[in-house]
């Protein structure tokens, strides 16, 4: 790819136009095909509305694609002062220039109290529907490869951890007066340094299941509407598949893929990439290790609600949000039997209660302190 363009270069279509002529720029110094193509690229970046982040090389762009005009031209004669653009030749931002592990993991906090996902195993091909009361969250996979589960979901994980730690350098560096360009919507990873990341085993059937585990991702498809009528809520909205495609770059002789490369959603990218606190939370390294689904659900549920704070579930609610197909007293005995393994063995930095008063069950949830 080319160079950064200058700031001014960035913003000079039909709005940047506009915003020069406030200034007294002469525009008519550049030439008419240079000047077309900027509008070109200016058009392309304004016009997006739902992912603002759509089309932006840079953070500087990132800004500019959503400032309104006044606010656009301070922040024009302010970067023209203060800031330089990377030298040719760093696009790339060194993805892995740190160990892939040891980058603390996130979950998305949109949809952390539900399920998006089977909690089983084996896929389910059963739709699951959310009715919220703040949104109606919709969940579907695909007809040949069914609904991805809370174990394939390890893999959306470690991209949102990586998307987010990309975006923590840009933040640093634009802190010391740089512009850089925004992290790639594809991610290239050795597949040895994925399986590592998210703590599973190399070797065996672990590429197969690999595989497998991506299709079951790119088919599985989530719509959230935010209902008329409901409070504020920090709940984003939209729909996305849980990953944008992927393709085996590199396989070995007999098939076993070796390098991988995955596209990441619209809706995740732009959920990291357009504002400086993203909802999104830190997951713990030993989340990767739990060999059940209802206790990984568990730890989500926890770790959505409980902070400073013991909180409450009517068992109820956690089985609506927990997508189960099973009936609710199949659900409840399991959920009692996991409870019941966790006092041996809790989970990472929260602890799970099973809580019966006035004649009704609540599963209570405690944070460690700090957390």
């Amino acid at each position: 790819m080319g160079s950064i363009k200058t700031p001014l270069d960035r913003v000079m279509g039909n709005l940047g136009r506009t915003v020069a002529a406030k200034r007294g720029i002469d525009i008519h110094s550049t030439s008419p095909n240079r000047r077309d193509s900027m509008s070109d690229e200016a058009i392309q970046i304004l016009s997006k509305k739902e992912y603002l982040s759509d089309n932006c090389k840079t953070y500087t762009e990132l800004e500019l694609s959503s400032a309104p005009d006044k606010e656009m031209a301070r922040t024009i004669q302010n970067i023209k002062g203060n800031y330089r653009a990377p030298p040719k030749g760093d696009k790339q931002l060194g993805f892995f220039s740190a160990t892939l592990s040891e980058v603390p993991k996130k979950d998305d906090r949109s949809f952390m109290d539900v399920a998006v996902f089977g909690l089983g195993r084996k896929p389910s091909f059963k739709p699951v529907i959310y009715d919220l009361p703040d949104a109606v969250i919709s969940v579907q996979g695909g007809s040949l490869h069914g609904l991805a589960t809370i174990f394939d979901y390890d893999i959306v994980l470690f991209m949102i951890s990586h998307l987010n730690n990309e975006m923590e350098q840009v933040r640093q560096a634009r802190g010391r007066g740089e512009d850089s360009y925004l992290p790639p919507r594809t991610l290239q990873v050795p597949v040895c340094e994925l399986l590592k990341a998210i703590r599973r085993e190399k070797g065996g059937k672990r590429y197969e299941q690999l595989e497998k585990a991506l299709n079951r991702l790119m088919s599985t498809s989530i719509i959230i509407k935010e209902k008329p009528n409901a409070a504020k809520t920090t709940r984003r909205t939209g729909g996305f598949n849980l990953i944008d495609g992927y393709r085996a770059v590199q396989r070995t002789d007999n098939g076993k893929i070796t390098l991988l490369s995955i596209g990441i959603s619209n809706w995740m990218y732009d959920g990291v990439v357009r504002t400086s606190r993203p909802t999104i939370s830190t997951v713990h390294p030993d989340y990767f290790l739990l060999d059940k689904g209802l206790h990984r659900f568990l730890y989500r549920m926890g770790r959505k609600c409980a902070h400073n704070k013991p909180w409450e579930y009517k068992i109820e609610t956690l089985y609506q949000q927990s997508g189960s197909t099973s009936p609710f007293r199949s659900f409840k005995a399991d959920l009692k039997k996991a409870i019941e393994d966790l006092q041996h063995d809790p989970l990472p930095d929260c602890t799970v209660e099973w809580v019966e008063k006035r004649k009704q069950i609540y599963i209570r949830f405690t944070h460690a302190r700090g957390r």
